[in-house]
């Protein structure tokens, strides 16, 4: 589980630091109605504003993959003894370029769902300070002047949780069709001549822009609920948003898609070679002994 957390430590900070711009820039457009990129990308005042909100970024994308990467390797290697238990046969590698096990489709959907929602509400107030650094509603200094703002706010320190139903309405079920579809890419993608970190990562593109098309409302919902001042609720935010029409739900799609596509292909890329690395590794020491 160490070498998970590691993996998922390093690949989530690369990430972060590389994509900061569009996740400010997605955020800005979803936080008023009408918002688009072009207004978006005039609202910066500098090029330095575009990696505005990249220490809580760094902090919520690093630590909350760390901990996802561990809690889901738990879960899955759970449900692989299980199936192991059932069918001693049925243990195996999940393709060609990966050493994770291989899982039913229905344990792929539900070991990811499980550890993000975990995982969702332990990194929630991080999630919330680095939504508000991004936005241009808000002038914050420091993470600590952030955390004292929203705190003294009518919801109290419950303000730091705000959006969390959102939130996980989107983690959740992405988390889950994004385990299903990068499994299934990967077999798909399994060609011979392309190396596993290119098949690895282009799984991860592919099954990142599935499940980020399907849980966009979520998002944008997500969004306007953590940028507000006044409170506003789930059902609230929906229908400020569907005021606008529909595609409203969807504002801000095209940069999350860039982000979340790039995002998953940068972090599941590295995780994946740097668990195998530390495997290998393993293996020759245990030869050795």
């Amino acid at each position: 589980m160490q070498t998970h957390v590691f993996a998922g430590f390093f690949g989530g900070m690369a990430a972060a630091v590389t994509l900061q711009p569009l996740d400010l820039l997605k955020t800005r457009v979803q936080q008023a109605p009408a918002a688009g990129i072009a207004s978006a990308v005039k609202s910066l005042g500098s090029i330095h504003e575009a990696w505005r909100g990249t220490l809580p970024s760094l902090i919520r994308t690093s630590v909350g993959a760390s901990l996802y990467m561990g809690l889901l390797s738990k879960f899955r290697d759970i449900r692989a003894e299980h199936s192991a238990r059932i069918s001693p046969l049925s243990i195996e590698k999940s393709s060609a370029s990966s050493i994770l096990p291989k899982l039913s489709a229905l344990d792929n959907v539900l070991t990811g769902a499980a550890a993000r929602s975990i995982v969702g509400f332990i990194m929630m107030p991080i999630t919330v300070v680095k939504v508000r650094f991004e936005s241009n509603h808000f002038n914050y200094r420091s993470i600590w002047s952030a955390v004292y703002d929203i705190s003294r706010g009518p919801s109290g320190w419950k303000g730091l949780f705000s959006g969390y139903g959102a939130t996980i309405s989107r983690d959740a079920p992405y988390a889950g069709i994004y385990m299903l579809f990068y499994e299934a890419s990967k077999d798909v993608l399994q060609l011979g001549w392309l190396p596993s970190p290119l098949v690895n990562s282009a799984a991860a593109v592919n099954a990142s822009v599935l499940a980020t098309t399907l849980t966009a409302p979520f998002d944008t919902v997500k969004t306007r609920i953590q940028v507000s001042v006044s409170n506003l609720t789930f059902p609230e935010a929906w229908k400020q948003i569907t005021a606008g029409g529909w595609r409203s739900l969807f504002d801000g799609l095209s940069l999350r898609l860039a982000r979340k596509a790039l995002s998953a292909g940068i972090s599941w890329g590295i995780y994946e070679e740097i668990v195998k690395l530390v495997a290998k590794r393993n293996i020759l020491a245990n030869e050795t002994t």
